[in-house]
């Protein structure tokens, strides 16, 4: 999964927080709040570090009162109001219990499901791109023989995620994103982290609706970029 970007040392003091405790709105926002991560997902969907960008929007964008996917919009660009890219994030976390065996978590199909629906049901709104981005987080200080920035998921983990994604039945609009963050030592991940980021699948760009760039407008308006 390229590129990938390592950033601190992991020196410093242990943390009893692991990044698997982080829920899916927190972890969200702790990719898009911490600038390394921020910008290699940015620069992975080929927009410029200035694009509006806001987490968890129900209203202006989805009506409080609807009764189908999505909920919300767990995460929207905006590079121009007529351009909205909407994106759903379903995390996966994955601890290493030793160098070669992970614990994940069960439901995990369930879960990629759920995320397939949220997309699709997204796509159905009328955004520019809608994409559906797994987020895999790792915890990853039993892999001690291995180097600092190879203490993500084993290759069987994240295979077995990767290929329940691809086999749910996914809009041939929707695009594919995986992302994933390892907390590779005891520091906090705010010190020590390696984030990888793949576009497996492009979104293929709709006619957005002018209702839709309307509610953008407003939000922009209304919320600052984070």
């Amino acid at each position: 999964m390229n590129p990938e970007v390592s950033f601190f040392t992991g020196n410093g003091p242990e943390s009893d927080e692991k990044v698997t405790d982080q829920s899916e709105r927190q972890i969200v926002n702790w990719l898009i709040g911490t600038p390394q991560p921020r910008e290699l997902l940015l620069g992975e969907l080929m927009l410029s570090a200035n694009t509006y960008v806001q987490t968890a929007i129900i209203e202006p964008l989805v009506e409080k009162n609807r009764r189908q996917p999505p909920g919300d919009i767990d995460l929207i660009f905006v590079p121009d109001a007529h351009r909205a890219i909407a994106i759903q994030v379903k995390r996966f976390p994955v601890i290493a219990e030793t160098a070669y065996k992970d614990h994940t978590t069960r439901g995990q199909l369930g879960d990629i499901t759920k995320l397939v629906e949220q997309a699709n049901g997204s796509r159905e709104i009328g955004f520019w791109t809608t994409y559906a981005l797994v987020l895999v987080e790792c915890y990853g200080p039993a892999r001690q023989e291995y180097n600092f920035a190879s203490r993500d998921s084993s290759p069987g983990v994240f295979s077995r995620i990767y290929h329940m994604t691809k086999e749910r039945p996914i809009h041939r609009d929707v695009g594919l994103i995986f992302v994933e963050i390892t907390q590779p030592t005891r520091a906090s991940v705010d010190r020590a982290a390696t984030v990888c980021v793949h576009v497996d699948k492009p979104a293929i760009p709709v006619e957005q609706s002018s209702e839709i760039t309307a509610r953008v407008r407003q939000l922009m308006a209304n919320k600052i970029s984070l």
